[in-house]
């Protein structure tokens, strides 16, 4: 990348035909680490306050594997609990899957097998099944490619330098001194006033602040910030200018809430669903997903917007079950969920 000139960068940019620039070593690794930071994310996202059973043994591979693949399958296996993925099958609107077939994570050498009726639990992602992945986003990682590879040329292009002019070109016996002193990390030129090319002026160039960088500046983050709304990545999405009062703050923190909301509800009836089979029913979960208020999942009940007092009482109780939560009328709500 750092071979590349501004003309060269705008050959492949003018028609569209940018797949050299993008093809780099340099763009596959920022590709990636972007995808790594962003999994990295939304495996977090999801906070285990307190755990009963056999879910906190897998937990967080539990959560790798869902972001990776969409939707996971926990599969009672013996005396133990086992994630596989989707090899194929479909499932109806009563929520029951046909014709289908699994393989556990780390073992996919072997053949997809059927798994037993009753014996697994498949939990989603999102509403779609479907993994997390940059494709929506990747023609704006393109131009925060483009406009981070320009702010690094002009940066570059902009040091300080010197100019020195001499009255005629200068020869190898003008040049080979200032060289000399260069090569020591500084410039000593001098200039006695009797010499045939004597020097007629000394110039420094400072950086400048210029317009155009501060715009490349503001369309870098522009795009982040484009990125990060697209993929439920938290944040303001407001300018400060643009801020001019709490509703408005408010109101661009309402699609990250959904975003947030619908992949709690899969968490959600996917534990519901766990819970009601036998070897199940003793997982009762108390979560935390990114900024909404924990809530609690307990044998096919389901109790959300927890205040603090309510979770400080389930995280110190030995058995989620056991506690006695009253609320009064006006207070938060319990929701009783079936499958």
């Amino acid at each position: 990348m750092n071979n590349l000139n501004p003309y060269t960068l705008q050959s492949y940019f003018s028609d569209g035909s940018n797949v050299l620039f993008f093809e780099s070593a340099d763009y596959k690794n920022f590709h990636s680490n972007i995808q790594n930071i962003f999994k990295s994310y939304y495996i977090g996202l999801p906070k285990i306050l307190k755990v009963t059973g056999k879910l906190a043994e897998i937990w967080l591979d539990f959560q790798r594997a869902l972001v990776e693949f969409g939707r996971i399958a926990i599969v009672e296996y013996g005396s133990e609990w086992l994630l596989a993925r989707i090899v194929r099958g479909e499932r109806n609107k009563r929520r029951e899957w046909k014709d289908l077939e699994l393989c556990f994570l780390g073992d996919e050498d072997t053949e997809a097998f059927k798994p037993e009726e009753g014996r697994y639990v498949i939990f989603f992602w999102n509403s779609a099944g479907e993994p997390f992945s940059l494709a929506n986003v990747e023609y704006k990682l393109k131009n925060i490619w483009e406009t981070e590879y320009l702010i690094s040329w002009d940066q570059r292009k902009s040091r300080k330098t010197l100019s020195i002019r001499f009255q005629r070109h200068p020869g190898p016996n003008d040049l080979k001194p200032m060289e000399e002193s260069l090569a020591k990390g500084y410039l000593f030129a001098i200039s006695p006033g009797k010499t045939a090319n004597e020097i007629q002026e000394v110039k420094w160039f400072e950086t400048r602040n210029s317009a155009e960088r501060q715009q490349l500046w503001k369309d870098r983050d522009k795009y982040w910030s484009d990125v990060c709304f697209y993929l439920g990545i938290r944040h303001n999405p407001f300018s400060k200018e643009e801020r001019q009062n709490n509703p408005e703050v408010q109101a661009g923190q309402v699609h990250f809430d959904n975003w947030e909301n619908e992949r709690l509800d899969c968490l959600v009836k996917g534990f519901l669903e766990l819970q009601s089979k036998s070897w199940g029913k003793d997982t009762e979960v108390l979560i935390k997903y990114g900024s909404l208020e924990p809530c609690w999942i307990m044998k096919s009940q389901f109790l959300n917007h927890l205040d603090e007092e309510k979770v400080q009482q389930l995280l110190f109780s030995e058995k989620i079950s056991n506690l006695n939560l009253n609320f009064s009328s006006g207070s938060k709500n319990t929701n009783n969920l079936t499958n």
